[in-house]
Parts: C-alpha cells; sequence; structure tokens
C-alpha cells in the first residue's frame, strides 16, 4: 500500500516557493502585479469629455491584464468597456504601415466621436503588441 501524501498548509508552501523564485530571478512579486492593473468599473462615457483619456486608460489596463490570442478577442473585452478597436493597414508614398485604431461607443455599440490612432497612447497598445 502507498503513503498519504501531505497536504497541509499546501497553499502556504506554495506561495513561499513563488516567494523565492520572485526573489532569485528578481521578478515583479504576485501581490504588486494585482494591485497594479486595476480593470475600470464603469464604461468609456464620451458625453463626460476627455474620451482620449478615457479610452486610453482602459486600453491600457485591458492590454496589461489579459493575454490576447487575437485582434477580436481584445476588441471583445475593450467592447465591455464602450471601446473598439481597427486595424488599419495601407501604403504611404510606397512605404507599407500596419496599426490599430480605437474609438469610444455608445450604449447601442456604435461608434461615436473621432477615431484615434494606437500612437497616441502609447506602444503598450500599439500594434506590435498584438499575436
Amino acid at each position: 500500500m502507498g503513503k498519504k501524501i501531505n497536504d497541509s498548509f499546501e497553499k502556504k508552501r506554495s506561495d513561499n516557493i513563488r516567494k523565492e523564485l520572485e526573489k532569485k530571478y528578481n521578478l515583479l512579486s504576485a501581490e504588486k502585479q494585482r494591485q497594479s492593473y486595476n480593470l475600470p468599473h464603469k464604461r468609456v462615457d464620451y458625453r463626460a469629455g476627455d474620451v482620449k483619456k478615457q479610452v486610453s486608460n482602459v486600453a491600457k489596463a485591458v492590454m496589461k491584464s489579459y493575454n490576447f490570442q487575437s485582434l477580436n478577442e481584445y476588441r471583445a473585452v475593450l467592447s465591455l468597456y464602450g471601446v473598439t478597436v481597427e486595424e488599419v493597414k495601407g501604403e504611404v508614398r510606397g512605404k507599407a504601415y500596419n496599426g490599430l485604431v480605437y474609438s469610444a461607443l455608445d450604449k447601442k455599440g456604435e461608434k461615436v466621436g473621432s477615431p484615434f490612432k494606437a500612437s497616441l497612447i502609447g506602444r503598450i497598445v500599439g500594434y506590435d503588441v498584438l499575436p
């Protein structure tokens, strides 16, 4: 017959191992990561003004908090917060470009206001970050 594996204090033991690994490899601690990625609690309200800032905050928080397999997955999560994103491709003076354009959505899911390029927000929400 076998012997019972001790599972007492399993969470505490695994937390200690995790903390040792974070320290050994100079990683950001799990506690700090949970605190730093606070998702917004409400949708973007285009009538409240400063839409660019609202969309920017949502896009950054979502990008930091989730791992995406596709642009459609990213777009689906953003839509929960009243934001959408589109991929743009084209050519200017013989040079190809790829990018993302963000827009606010109304309650019906329709775009409102002027869209703006991801480069106005920052690299963290740009085309190169997506899979």
